[in-house]
């Protein structure tokens, strides 16, 4: 069990720091493809038709790259996905649960596309953050929690199953 967030960002900063940067690579394509999976049906909901086929676009493109170990990524869909999720960053409510969920994927994306090209490890060790976001959020609004003091609920299942999951991924990817 994981007992505070500092203890979970400890532990995934020092998995993510031994990665190469091929596992690096595999490693964020796996947060934008759970998140994608997860939440894809509200693309057309929330985005307009171009915003939702731009963020399926790149999530196939960044999909296909680790799989193929091809690691190369067209400069116009880092440069487009970069302008859209800076508009995301106005046109989405933070505390909609649904809302705050496409823009974690949206950052996702563009975290994943940005490191992919530049190699900056500090961009990798934001990605275990995303999912967290999420959940704060859907604790905060679905649950009623108060997450103010996010150690008050360190234990909540949610957190404590996606500590795992990121954790298991980081060991054996």
């Amino acid at each position: 069990m994981i007992h505070s967030i500092t203890e979970f960002e400890k532990l995934a900063y020092n998995a993510i720091v031994q990665l190469s940067f091929e596992q690096k690579c595999a490693y964020c394509a796996w947060c934008v493809k759970r998140l994608y999976t997860s939440y894809a049906t509200l693309l057309p909901l929330k985005l307009s038709a171009k915003q939702a086929r731009l963020t399926t676009a790149c999530h196939n493109h960044i999909v296909k790259a680790v799989e193929t170990r091809t690691f190369s990524i067209k400069s116009s869909y880092k440069d487009r996905y970069t302008t859209l999720r800076i508009d995301l960053d106005f046109d989405l409510n933070f505390e909609d649960s649904e809302e705050q969920a496409i823009l974690k994927l949206a950052e996702a994306i563009d975290i994943t596309l940005r490191f992919i090209a530049t190699k900056n490890n500090d961009l990798v060790i934001l990605m275990p953050l995303m999912s967290l976001q999420i959940i704060d959020t859907i604790l905060t609004n679905e649950y009623g929690l108060d997450t103010g003091e996010i150690d008050k609920v360190i234990g909540h299942e949610l957190l404590q199953r996606e500590f795992m999951a990121q954790l298991n991924t980081l060991r054996t990817i």
